[in-house]
């Protein structure tokens, strides 16, 4: 006879059976679970192309266009605006990573993305989304930390030690810029500095960047109290400093270096004595300087733990347009769209269909001249009206052909999938700002 706890056990495994049963029923049945259910460990759950046509489903169940990458990811910004969703968000998460496995590159390629090419998708869209989350939670604790020191909340008394260590930091520090500290200058003011910040609550969490910000602030006056006593405004050092890092003039790279390396060593120092959290100082430290920009571009960066987005993930091209949209004004206009390939605005279009060079200087002074017109088109390709794009195309074709030998009769319709292709590029930059855009204030909440 079986024991009451055998039965137990052997009720508790086949209930968990049957949650696991209907929990996949219903995985297949609603949103983002639905496409995470598709990215099974495995990956054998569904073919890539039944993935592509379940994440284009649920485009339409939110009334965005899901022919076209660019049209989906102006819709989904644009829904996210008015009401933010964890499918949402995680509609947008695989819009901004896809590299060909939801939109491939080339209509003929769409079949040759693989199970693997889903699973890395996969893996890629839970870690940023598990990013997006802690940055999330950090922007909502840095909004509070200011609200505090806004005097908006009350103070408590403090009475802190100096570590040893983060004096050591310090003094090291501000010697490597000045030849004369006084120790005890330093450690009084490092104490006064601490005592200040632990009158507000939570602000020790972020005691190494207080200290980085007033010290860096008050190089001078930190190491030598001779004339008067620093005083620093705690609530000042949570504003933004922007330094100038897009060009070195022979020190400031030299400085940055030596901030970037002080502020690290801080927060090192102060993470073993006090209850400093590391992930939320970086983050903060990326929020009030713009220094961890700096650092993501240079050797020093590549392992500096910088919260904020100097990603490899956001430096890296996104591709918002596939062959499908350049080609469909080419295979409207009966134009084979692999010459027209061979066209960029690098090599002039005159190169390849002979005759004048001066096709695209007459279309980028005709769009300065003309920006009703541009806006036009801007609009079609935001509303996805691609007729309208070209006849707006073979308009502009017609009125700029006066005096240009380009477009003639024998390759007028290379001018106007020239044109057309000219308007879709131009629209790049502006749907990428509209991505991160939405990725700053909607999703980590970011709105500084």
């Amino acid at each position: 006879m079986k024991s009451l706890l055998s039965i137990l056990r052997e009720t508790v495994l086949q209930t968990d059976k049957e949650i696991r049963a209907i929990n996949e029923s219903l995985d297949r049945a609603i949103g983002k679970d639905n496409l995470k259910y598709y990215f099974d460990e495995e990956g054998d759950l569904c073919s890539v192309s039944d993935f592509r046509e379940n994440f284009k489903d649920i485009l339409k169940r939110y009334g965005i266009e899901p022919s076209r990458k660019s049209a989906a990811c102006r819709g989904v910004c644009e829904l996210i605006e008015r009401e933010n969703s964890s499918e949402l968000t995680y509609l947008w998460i695989l819009l901004f990573l896809d590299e060909g496995v939801i939109y491939p590159y080339k209509a003929e390629d769409a079949d040759k993305a693989s199970k693997e090419d889903k699973r890395a998708l996969a893996v890629s869209a839970d870690i940023f989304e598990d990013y997006c989350i802690a940055e999330a939670e950090y922007a909502r604790r840095l909004e509070r930390l200011r609200d505090i020191v806004s005097k908006k909340h009350s103070k408590v008394k403090c009475n802190s030690k100096v570590p040893t260590a983060a004096f050591k930091v310090t003094r090291d520090y501000l010697l490597s810029i000045q030849r004369k500290v006084f120790d005890k200058d330093i450690l009084d003011n490092m104490k006064r500095i601490q005592d200040s910040a632990g009158q507000f609550e939570g602000l020790n969490t972020i005691l190494p960047l207080i200290m980085f910000k007033a010290v860096t602030g008050n190089v001078k006056s930190f190491a030598d109290n001779s004339n008067n006593v620093l005083t620093v405004d705690i609530r000042k050092l949570l504003n933004r400093r922007t330094y100038h890092i897009d060009n070195d003039n022979g020190k400031n790279y030299a400085k940055f270096e030596k901030d970037v390396k002080f502020f690290k060593a801080l927060t090192k120092a102060y993470s073993t004595q006090f209850a400093v959290d590391v992930g939320f100082c970086y983050y903060c430290f990326g929020r009030v300087t713009n220094l961890n920009e700096w650092a993501a571009k240079y050797p020093l960066g590549n392992d500096f733990e910088s919260a904020f987005l100097t990603a490899p993930i956001i430096e890296k091209e996104i591709v918002l347009f596939t062959d499908d949209e350049t080609e469909y004004c080419c295979k409207k206009r009966g134009v084979d769209p692999e010459i027209l390939g061979e066209c960029s605005f690098n090599t002039e279009f005159g190169e390849i269909v002979g005759g004048s060079e001066s096709l695209y200087d007459r279309l980028f002074h005709y769009c300065e001249e003309n920006p009703e017109v541009r806006e036009e088109m801007h609009r079609c390709f935001l509303d996805g009206d691609h007729d309208r794009a070209c006849e707006i195309s073979e308009n502009i074709g017609t009125a700029i052909s006066d005096g240009c030998v380009t477009l003639n009769k024998e390759n007028f319709d290379y001018g106007v999938c020239y044109i057309y292709e000219y308007f879709l590029t131009a629209e790049i930059p502006l749907l990428k700002k509209l991505m991160m855009d939405t990725l700053n204030k909607n999703i980590l909440l970011i709105n500084d």
